[in-house]
């Protein structure tokens, strides 16, 4: 079918944010202290694509050391190289003055020396509070030479903002860090969350796949033996499938419960065995040619894994293969509840990431896949207009029974071009 425009639901969004309590008033900022800071780490200010300027070296440890050793590198993943080609090494505080109030904080770093990730870990503290553990570059980067951002919230009512940083594994590491008010907690707003059931002619399964099953907020998902799909599309059928576009922030949330062993033997499914339960997918082209993912969560040996994307467009128009991106994060009970929500930016490498959060806790926080892409609006891996999908979709080396994912209180957010809207199946 067409993908059509989905049009907004509600006028309401909801801001995530993790790990801050945010008070219900906050005092005025005194007018004598700053409520912005941006640093490098050079002795000398520096100034951004933007136009902003980022101040030389200071409130740094005087223990730390800096390395030019992107001098003349083109670092993958931004258009500011000047603030990621200079870093501080040996890095165990950070102090600058700031006014009472709640902000964000963003760690810029990029790894000149190590290959391999494990090699250079450390954690973060911001005013004695841990924000951030097994800081990673590499791992986070998917290699050297690339930019890796990480940020988080934190309130300052002492006039100073402290950060700490404990080395895991060599010496902890930034290119330059950000300081900027928080934005304001939305308003919730009063109407009701419209209900959105899905298209019933859009129910696509295949395969050993059986047809979804509803009951009340509840879907059964069942994959029989072999390759195959049991999903449905979010939508409806006056208004055809929800389409999100580049620049837009989706918020997908739902419980999960689930069963791929073998009920009568105990045997597991492959290790290499993937069953995709979300994703953001683009629509079909021309030819039934289905354009790789820019978003899937999918359980694979024992694991969630987060993944997607696997080509980047180039100056001519076409795609270069970058190969599928994955990164997994927390061990997956079967038979157990759990509540599963993904956050994403939908744009192209180096600038849309995404966040995971499994029973409130924040795994995986604005995580940009450089090496793969949310968004790409060239040749056979287009996304120019991507829909929502649950479900259940297995494939590599599937087993010969059938297995089953049943989800509920399934709901989905989104803020973009397209408007903004809330949606529920």
């Amino acid at each position: 079918m067409f993908c059509h425009r989905f049009a907004a639901l509600a006028a309401a969004s909801t801001l995530a944010l993790a790990g801050v309590a945010h008070p219900a008033a906050t005092a005025a900022p005194s007018s004598a202290l700053p409520d912005t800071a941006r640093v490098n780490a050079r002795w000398t200010p520096v100034t951004d694509a933007a136009g902003r300027v980022w101040a030389g070296r200071s409130g740094f440890n005087t223990s730390a050391n800096r390395s030019d050793g992107l001098r003349s590198t083109d670092v993958v993943g931004t258009d500011d190289d000047v603030l990621y080609q200079a870093n501080l090494f040996g890095v165990t505080g950070w102090s600058t003055p700031l006014a009472t109030g709640i902000y964000r904080v963003r760690l810029l770093m990029a790894e000149d020396y190590h290959t391999l990730p494990g090699r250079r870990v450390f954690d973060v503290s911001a005013e004695g509070r841990t924000v951030l553990t097994g800081v990673d570059i590499v791992a986070g980067a998917g290699a050297r030479h690339r930019a890796y951002d990480r940020s988080f919230e934190v309130a300052v009512s002492d006039g100073r903002l402290d950060l700490g940083f404990v080395a895991r594994a060599d010496k902890a590491l930034v290119s330059a860090i950000e300081v900027v008010p928080a934005p304001p907690t939305p308003t919730p707003s009063p109407t009701p969350t419209p209900a959105v059931s899905a298209m019933t002619f859009s129910h696509d399964h295949s395969g050993g796949g059986l047809a979804p099953l509803r009951a009340g907020t509840s879907w059964l998902f069942r994959a029989g033996a072999g390759d195959s799909r049991s999903e449905v599309f979010w939508g409806t059928q006056e208004a055809g499938r929800i389409c999100l576009q580049q620049g837009t922030t989706v918020t997908a949330e739902f419980d999960l419960k689930h069963r791929f062993t073998n009920p009568v033997t105990g045997a597991k499914p492959s290790p290499r065995t993937w069953h995709t339960i979300f994703q953001l997918h683009g629509p079909v082209k021309a030819g039934g040619v289905w354009p790789t993912p820019p978003l899937t969560i999918a359980w694979q040996d024992g694991t969630y894994r987060i993944g997607g994307g696997a080509a980047v467009p180039d100056a001519q128009g076409g795609t270069v293969p970058m190969g599928s991106w994955y990164r997994p994060y927390l061990p997956s009970p079967e038979d157990t509840w759990e509540k599963i929500k993904v956050q994403a930016y939908l744009d192209g490498p180096g600038r849309g990431w995404v966040s995971v959060w499994v029973n409130d806790k924040l795994y995986i926080d604005r995580w940009k896949p450089v090496g793969g892409t949310m968004y790409t609006n060239s040749g056979n891996y287009s996304h120019k207009e991507i829909n929502l999908k649950s479900g259940l979709y297995t494939g590599t080396d599937s087993p010969d029974w059938t297995r089953w994912a049943e989800q509920r209180n399934m709901k989905v957010s989104w803020t973009g071009p397209q408007g903004e809207g809330r949606a529920a199946l």
